[in-house]
């Protein structure tokens, strides 16, 4: 067995919520989240990889040059932060650039009001914005909301594969 065997379950695992959606001849991503992260490592090194998707990446976030490098290449995933929403609802900037390329946002790291999604997808007709969950001891991937299939202020539902446990403050609960 291997020792990554996690790294290689949790790709497929997310793979299996963005087929149909994703493919090498028009997908391209953009990076912005660390690549030291797992939300980077495992979203724009492995999944890319595994999928032979080009990955445009930017060596620190500057909100002009995230909206040129969208623009100019196409680029239609876009793996970002709560913040980088915010930027993307407020910002003055976005209606310089012509983002109508970008189709999926994911945003990941901390919790997205369904209030501030909306706001951006206002903003950019077109692209789906939605959230998962998850932390580095479950190798990124938990839980997505589907692309085709967003709940409004849901995080998504559980990934292929996985069992969860909720328990109340004394440990009790069933899975």
């Amino acid at each position: 067995m291997t020792t990554h065997a996690n790294i290689t379950a949790n790709t497929a695992q997310f793979a299996s919520f963005e087929e149909g959606f994703m493919d090498s001849d028009t997908n391209r991503m953009i990076a912005v989240i660390p690549l030291f992260h797992i939300y980077g490592l495992l979203l724009l090194l492995m999944y890319a990889l595994y999928l032979g998707i080009p990955v445009y990446i930017l060596p620190r976030f500057k909100l002009e040059t995230f909206c040129k490098v969208i623009q100019d290449n196409k680029i239609t995933y876009a793996p970002i932060v709560p913040p980088i929403c915010l930027l993307l609802a407020k910002s003055p900037v976005i209606s310089n650039y012509d983002l109508s390329s970008l189709k999926v946002a994911l945003s990941g790291g901390s919790a997205l009001s369904e209030d501030l999604a909306s706001e951006a997808t206002g903003r950019l007709p077109g692209t789906v914005i939605k959230q998962g969950y998850g932390l580095t001891e479950t190798t990124l991937f938990s839980l997505s909301e589907q692309t085709d299939n967003k709940v409004r202020g849901s995080s998504g539902i559980l990934a292929p594969n996985l069992v969860v446990k909720i328990v109340d403050d004394d440990g009790v609960g069933k899975s």
